[in-house]
């Protein structure tokens, strides 16, 4: 009786593993911009509200002892101290949203565009809230709304 002993693999195993490779790679390709444009969009959305909390908190801590504010364009926000913004302040702290993110519709009472958190308590005149929106898909928008007592939330 004879053995045989086949060593290899035959065209067929190794089409069909080349098969599944390839479509593992067209899914990973098609897949991750798509998860890195969402990751960077709630990145912003974190770091957006991270910059509220910090400066209703130096405004709270009474920090320089005055009030501080976030000024908000279309493409920033701007920590400044006091009850007014200056666009000339050497104290302003600016942080870009970068080229993705805008800042979209912002209702705030007054029809402005500061929101100054009160010096000890942190409460604002200007509440109301602001839309970031990213650019690379327009449904993708996330509202923060601050209450009159400073509350800051997210949706």
């Amino acid at each position: 009786m004879r053995t045989s002993f086949n060593n290899g693999f035959t065209i067929l195993e190794i089409l069909v593993v080349v098969a599944i490779m390839g479509f593992i790679a067209t899914l990973s390709l098609t897949l991750l911009p798509r998860f890195r444009a969402h990751q960077e969009f709630q990145n912003t959305r974190e770091h957006v509200y991270t910059l509220l909390q910090e400066t209703k908190e130096r405004a709270r801590g009474s920090e320089s002892f005055t009030s501080y504010g976030v000024h908000l364009e279309s493409d920033s926000l701007t920590i400044f101290p006091g009850e007014a913004y200056d666009v000339a302040s050497v104290d302003n702290d600016i942080s870009e949203l970068g080229s993705t993110v805008v800042i979209d519709t912002i209702s705030l009472e007054g029809d402005g565009s500061n929101v100054v958190f009160t010096r000890n308590n942190g409460s604002v005149e200007e509440y109301g809230s602001f839309i970031i929106r990213d650019n690379r898909n327009t449904s993708r928008t996330h509202t923060f709304s601050i209450t009159q007592t400073g509350v800051i939330s997210v949706q």
